[in-house]
């Protein structure tokens, strides 16, 4: 079969993206995405009988777009590969247009396209291939002259260009943006703001040193801070300094300048660059405290921070769902808080586990796919079920199911705004904003929403816990030796909750959920579902709400 269908049932996993097939006035062009959609193309080049006829040649394509991109065909022993698009301008005949590696830059050298002709791309004894033939440039690129000499000196990229191709290439294969994502592109808007949209050629160590610089002044949640808007970057850290406007954490910045060195590294593989400017800004101050040790990013909560997050009061007045129950599950789990936020009530399952003697066991999941509409996931390894503590069960989670389910939803978390980052970013504004700044007086900045994963992990590790177990409920990779990686078996969902169920987790006094305590939020969310799906209809933009009406309360 060589034509594979996309379309699946919303909620199902997707097919990866293997080619594009593009109708143009020269006739049909299919382009290749990745490594398996050149090897579909091969094999319809090899049935349709069009192999024989195939030429190469180099055609100069000013920007062409998304569709236009190419495959890797390896040219022959230990030459540079070139990645082509393929064309059919008439019946029995075929067009290989050379468009340069996908991780190439537009002012690379050619190759050499003079040595062998691969095997599955002939060229025919009258249209031999052309040698020193330029290859023409990549996507959103400026067009090479053909006739332009092999060891022509490299003009350098603009720093735009490579940011926007850097950005795209890591949105490629099946895995949805994550946050990360979006704090790189924000990162490196920040330098092309700072430095100016210049050859990435001319980025020097001192840009570098004073785009450290810059950070460091660089003001806390600058969106609150009116004064600043419609300054240049280089001018709201100058003022922010001046107004002594608190800067951004040390962390914060260390996440910047990583952001940067990723892209400065990416562009010498690409060639681009030959030596990263940023390596000269040394990194490793900015995760030591005052005293000189390695600061961790995140603490863990110790039991009066547990106890007043916990506390019964506060619990009570949970206006809604979750609020209630994301704390309690990142406390008895160690989730992430965008894996809790984003879980659909069909991702929690029940289903049968046999034990080591082969009796059957019934337990109930939280299933990590990221598969689902809007879903994304850190990492391969992310994916993973991990069951329900019994703590929680005793707590009411069932209880609750059912009232989600009675309400329509199909959310396990209803109402929340799906906006860039997930519903977890909405979670933890609130949570590490209100709750524990506010409402539990909890003001080190290391402790947030992930430090119940760090103190979960430290749990675990103080009870010796096996670290295959430790790696599978929390996502991880099982290590770098070979045993760890190739030898011991993954946690199993049994031994998980095991672990889970026994841990000595502190006493604290939890109020079970009772039946029906957040009816009236369950309500108002699926209205406001209603009506999103009525705007949908209409074609009107809906921008949805948080899934309960403003209300005086101390917790919304």
């Amino acid at each position: 079969m060589l034509f594979r269908s996309f379309g699946r049932p919303e909620g199902q996993p997707h097919d990866p993206h293997l080619y594009d097939v593009v109708a143009t006035a020269e006739g049909i062009r299919v382009s290749p995405t990745c490594h398996d959609g050149h090897v579909l193309v091969m094999e319809l080049i090899e049935k349709l009988g069009l192999a024989a006829g195939m030429r190469t040649r180099a055609v100069p394509m000013a920007r062409p777009g998304a569709a236009d991109r190419g495959f890797l065909i390896n040219h022959g022993s230990g030459s540079s590969p070139i990645v082509v698009a393929l064309t059919g301008p008439g019946a029995g005949t075929c067009t290989v247009q050379a468009l340069g590696h996908p991780s190439e830059p537009r002012s690379r050298p050619t190759p050499d396209l003079s040595g062998p002709t691969p095997a599955l791309l002939p060229a025919t004894g009258s249209q031999p291939a052309k040698a020193n033939t330029a290859v023409a440039p990549l996507p959103n690129t400026e067009a090479i002259p053909t006739a332009a000499p092999l060891d022509a000196p490299a003009s350098g990229e603009l720093l735009s260009t490579l940011v926007e191709r850097h950005l795209r290439n890591l949105a490629f294969g099946p895995k949805r943006a994550t946050p990360a994502t979006r704090d790189r592109g924000y990162a490196l808007n920040l330098l092309i703001e700072t430095l100016g949209d210049r050859p990435i050629t001319t980025i020097t160590a001192d840009d570098a040193l004073g785009f450290a610089a810059l950070l460091a002044s660089w003001p806390a949640r600058r969106h609150t801070h009116h004064q600043l808007d419609g300054l240049t970057a280089p001018a709201v850290a100058a003022r922010a300094k001046r107004e002594k406007l608190a800067p951004i954490q040390s962390g914060t910045q260390f996440k910047h300048l990583t952001h940067v060195n990723a892209l400065m590294n990416w562009a010498i593989k690409l060639g681009a660059l030959t030596e990263n400017p940023f390596k000269y800004v040394d990194t490793s101050r900015y995760l030591r405290d005052e005293h000189g040790r390695r600061r961790k990013k995140k603490d863990i909560f110790n039991h009066a921070d547990l106890t007043a997050i916990f506390g019964p009061v506060r619990m009570a007045s949970c206006p809604s769902p979750h609020k209630f129950w994301v704390p309690l599950i990142a406390h008895h789990t160690g989730m992430r808080v965008n894996e809790i936020s984003q879980l659909f009530l069909a991702d929690v399952r029940t289903d049968p586990y046999f034990d080591e003697s082969g009796q059957e066991r019934v337990v109930m999941t939280f299933d990590i796919t990221g598969d689902r509409n809007g879903q994304s996931i850190k990492s391969n390894y992310s994916v993973r079920r991990i069951p329900v503590p019994q703590r929680l069960l005793d707590l009411g989670f069932e209880r609750y199911l059912a009232d989600v389910r009675a309400s329509g939803a199909t959310h396990l978390f209803p109402g929340l705004p799906w906006n860039e980052g997930g519903p977890g970013r909405t979670v933890s504004k609130w949570f590490n904003g209100i709750v524990l700044r506010k409402v539990c007086q909890i003001t080190d900045r290391r402790k947030s929403l992930h430090s119940f994963r760090h103190t979960l992990t430290t749990l675990m590790e103080r009870n010796k816990i096996p670290e295959s177990i430790m790696c599978a409920i929390n996502g991880h990779t099982p290590g770098d030796s070979v045993d760890k990686r190739s030898y011991v078996a993954d946690g199993t969902v049994l031994e998980m909750r095991r672990v889970l169920d026994t841990l000595p987790f502190p006493d604290l006094p939890l109020a079970p959920y009772v039946s029906g305590q957040f009816n009236s939020y369950l309500a108002h969310a699926a209205s406001e579902r209603e009506r999103e799906e009525r705007a949908k209809h209409e074609g009107i933009t809906f921008k949805r709400p948080l899934g309960r009406r403003p209300q005086a309360h101390s917790e919304r």
